[in-house]
């Protein structure tokens, strides 16, 4: 069997790709890596590096846009959760939002892992969890 080195990216169609890469470079320490244009296909796209991980996350804007707002009950994606180590490492991102004065929810204790959840400019559902507590 052939074999894949993991997800080499995600890209995200938004609405406003410099609104974007400006929230996520804020929340994730993200520096732009890539930006191109295509006459052909209508499209600006962006990539960001999270310095740590070294995640990339990646943004199209489309000259058109098909359906309507984000929702994850739309086949396609779902959300998008960041792993992070344990509940100091999430309490720290809880500090961060704060900081940045992004809307989330509380450190939600889902059997399987706590997590929190907000969303991006576009309204894609976003999430970091970490394993459930073990006391």
């Amino acid at each position: 069997m052939p074999r894949t080195k993991g997800i080499a990216h995600i890209e995200l169609s938004v609405t406003d790709l410099d609104a974007s890469a400006a929230w996520y470079a804020a929340l994730l320490g993200a520096t732009e890596t890539f930006r191109a244009a295509s006459d052909a296909e209508d499209i600006v796209a962006c990539a960001l590096r999270e310095p740590i991980s070294g995640m990339v996350i990646a943004f199209t804007q489309h000259g058109r846009m098909e359906g309507g707002a984000f929702t994850p009950r739309r086949v396609g994606l779902d959300h998008l959760a960041f792993g992070v180590a344990d509940e100091a490492e999430l309490e720290a991102w809880r500090a961060r939002l704060d900081e940045l004065r992004i809307p989330h929810s509380a450190i939600d204790d889902y059997g399987y892992g706590l997590a929190i959840t907000l969303k991006d400019p576009d309204g894609i559902a976003l999430e970091f969890i970490c394993p459930p507590r073990t006391t």
